[in-house]
């Protein structure tokens, strides 16, 4: 594991990761800890430990009942990389996790077995309100804001996927009120996501926590971490979800019937399992735009309906015309016995390409519907 320390300037210092992680990041550093096992580890000041401070790491706890892992280090450390020592606030963090091994010449002359050859080997990613405030509002006409701000202006209904673990950094990254810029406000930013959403217009899917890849748990793992999610965006948004209306979302869009029998184990009978906008597009202003003409457009055209999801399934979307909501369809495809296969994420996780001494996966690409898990 690694922690990336800025001192306040993230404009200025070291891009590269060490120990040959093979990542940049543009919050530029002044300190890396990083963290290998037990007490075990190492505090960076630049990029060439010869140079670096005679203080750094020092002890390590972790639980894994609680998912969570405690360090120290010396305070001097962040001293001597620049930290005036006087405020936490002034500190932005990154952090990343690795597969031991990232080195790329240290196993035989070889890369180690942590080195994900030709990418970078972080492996996952913990940001803090440094990275979130910027993904509210880049301050440059981009930001998850346009999403909220188009479906508001044109009053058109909004299905959104917010995981506990994206909505606490987003509730984290609250703004000093000094630096004058209100509108990368974590919580302010929540709080409007709950005002559409209590008004309808924005209408929340349930959630795994962390959107774990379904068919690697169990049905009571899953029904437990489930119940956890939807207790924690209640708290968050205000919002209760109706395991017989709203929609589940089914992480990766990983699904066969062992998954579907973990939703309906969760309490939920309907499922999404379609790739819809990525949030993430919305840091490009452009794409922002684009969405926006594309919402107007059909806001302006009565023929063109948006609805919501969870209005489907409650049978509140007049599809005949007789003022009236209706249920629409099931169609029912039956109960094949087919493979497990492997889905996108494991192509790209693996390069396209299975590691030596092992069998290609086949894969099997989903078609987009809104489909009932009963």
């Amino acid at each position: 594991m690694y922690i990336v320390g800025d001192t306040g300037t993230p404009g200025n210092g070291e891009r590269v990761l060490p120990d040959d992680v093979d990542t940049l990041t543009d919050m530029r550093w002044e300190a890396v800890v990083a963290c290998y096992q037990g007490n075990i580890g190492a505090v960076y000041v630049d990029e060439n430990p010869a140079q670096n401070s005679a203080f750094g790491f020092k002890e390590v706890y972790f639980n894994s009942e609680l998912d969570a892992v405690e360090l120290s280090i010396s305070r001097q450390a962040l001293r001597d990389a620049g930290w005036n020592g006087l405020s936490i606030a002034s500190l932005n963090f990154q952090v990343f996790t690795t597969r031991d091994g990232v080195c790329n010449g240290c196993n035989g002359g070889g890369p180690g077995l942590g080195d994900i050859g030709g990418r970078s080997d972080v492996r996952d990613a913990i940001f803090n309100d440094f990275l979130a405030e910027d993904l509210i509002n880049t301050g440059s006409g981009s930001g998850y804001h346009r999403a909220l701000d188009a479906h508001d202006v044109f009053q058109q209904p909004l299905n959104l996927h917010v995981t506990p673990t994206l909505a606490s950094a987003i509730e984290w990254a609250a703004v000093d009120p000094a630096k004058g810029t209100p509108w990368r406000d974590g919580p302010t930013f929540n709080d409007r996501i709950s005002e559409l959403a209590s008004s309808n217009v924005a209408q929340l899917m349930a959630s795994t926590f962390s959107d774990h890849v379904m068919p690697y748990f169990t049905t009571a793992y899953t029904a437990d971490n489930v119940a956890q999610a939807d207790e924690f965006l209640n708290r968050i948004y205000g919002i209760a979800f109706n395991g017989g209306t709203t929609p589940f979302w089914t992480p990766e869009r990983v699904v066969d019937a062992d998954v579907f029998g973990k939703i309906l184990g969760a309490g939920y009978t309907y499922t999404v399992i379609t790739l819809m906008k990525n949030w993430e597009a919305f840091q490009d202003a452009d794409d922002a735009l684009a969405y926006d003409y594309a919402i107007r457009w059909i806001a302006n055209r009565p023929w063109v309906v948006l609805v919501g999801l969870e209005d489907i399934a409650a049978g509140e979307v007049d599809i005949t015309g007789d003022g009236t909501g209706d249920n629409w369809c099931v169609l029912d495809r039956g109960s094949p016995t087919i493979d497990k296969v492997a889905h996108d994420f494991i192509h790209h996780a693996s390069s396209a390409s299975s590691a030596p001494g092992t069998t290609s996966i086949p894969t099997r690409i989903s078609t987009p519907s809104f489909s009932s898990a009963r």
